[in-house]
């Protein structure tokens, strides 16, 4: 819960790289009822309830949203390297991310084909590096509550070994979007990278059910937020 802090704070400083006058409470309650949003097929849903509960330009409010995961997956590319296990790989991830993270405003022309709402870059670089840096503290403590769910697996595994698995899990589940959450790919990853075993696979399953259930908490908490703060 902690960790989940932060990324609200990241939506925050992207959106209003984007321009976006935004405030903290929006910023908070349409993160977190967006965040439910996940669980259904191709994470459409997620994006529908962020554009639904702001009252900004959905075509802007689209593309900080893209650009928001785009961020995310860097700072987990980024922060993998705590455990350089398959450096080719996490090296060859990291630079794709970071690529498209700096040629956007020429990534945009690309998604215009699919969507032509989608003509929105970011202005403030500032704004980009706190939300980046910002992403690298929510995957350290992130990292840290996965860690205690091994050592509740009496796993011999560090901290290290731990948060490599959990970050990079994150961005290879991106690769297949259709599955609610990245439920099943994520999960087979962590067993993968942990060794297909009974202990591995009762840990992605227990980090499942915490990321889970602090979704739902988080999501009673930013209603009754909206509903009381000012």
């Amino acid at each position: 819960m902690f960790a989940y802090i932060f990324l609200p704070v990241v939506w925050f400083f992207v959106a209003r790289s984007f321009g976006i006058p935004i405030t903290f409470k929006e910023s908070v309650v349409s993160w977190y009822v967006s965040s439910i949003g996940r669980y259904i097929p191709g994470k459409v849903w997620q994006f529908a309830g962020r554009v639904s509960s702001l009252n900004h330009p959905a075509g802007k409010v689209l593309s900080a949203m893209f650009y928001e995961h785009l961020v995310l997956m860097l700072s987990a590319a980024m922060f993998s390297f705590i455990y350089p296990k398959y450096p080719f790989i996490q090296g060859l991830a990291f630079s794709i991310l970071l690529f498209i993270t700096i040629i956007w405003g020429y990534f945009v022309k690309f998604l215009q084909r699919f969507n032509p709402n989608l003509s929105y870059a970011p202005k403030n670089a500032k704004f980009v590096f706190i939300s980046l840096f910002i992403s690298v503290i929510y995957w350290i403590f992130s990292s840290l509550s996965a860690y205690f769910v091994s050592l509740s697996l009496s796993s011999n595994y560090g901290y290290r070994y731990i948060a490599f698995v959990f970050s990079f899990s994150f961005v290879a589940s991106y690769v297949l979007p259709l599955t609610p959450a990245g439920l099943g790919v994520r999960e087979g990853i962590i067993s993968a990278l942990m060794g297909y075993n009974i202990q591995s696979s009762a840990f992605s399953i227990l980090t499942r059910l915490v990321i889970t259930t602090v979704d739902i908490v988080m999501l009673i908490f930013a209603l009754i937020y909206n509903r009381f703060a000012k």
